[in-house]
């Protein structure tokens, strides 16, 4: 089983993996199996709303969103949550890496190269 912060789950994987599907074309290329076996490892974890996803990794002090899609307002909830949780687990920074829409629509974070960083 995945890990899944989100106390609002609203997807699980599979139905969510549609509106990933851009932010990783945007990215590396990182393969769908990829990223269901990092979330059974841990090394993921997955939050979701009812039309919206988003998977983070912890990168030493740092919790990054690497993918999210769906439905803006949902993501914006679904990033407040995500900071909740990073701050109760200790972690000094968030990171989204992320299309250029997202600067325009978070408040908090500076644009550093591709990546937004918030100090936590």
């Amino acid at each position: 089983m995945p890990r899944m912060f989100s106390t609002l789950q609203a997807l699980d994987f599979d139905s969510a993996w549609p509106l990933l599907e851009r932010a990783v074309q945007m990215g590396d290329g990182i393969e769908r199996e990829e990223v269901r076996q990092a979330l059974h490892t841990g090394e993921f974890s997955f939050f979701s709303r009812e039309n919206s996803a988003a998977i983070v990794a912890a990168d030493g002090n740092t919790l990054r969103i690497g993918l999210a899609g769906g439905d803006i307002h949902e993501l914006l909830e679904i990033e407040t949550e995500i900071e909740i949780y990073a701050r109760a687990e200790g972690f000094d920074r968030l990171e989204i890496m992320g299309r250029p829409g997202w600067e325009r629509v978070l408040e908090g974070y500076e644009k550093v190269a591709v990546l937004m960083r918030k100090e936590l």
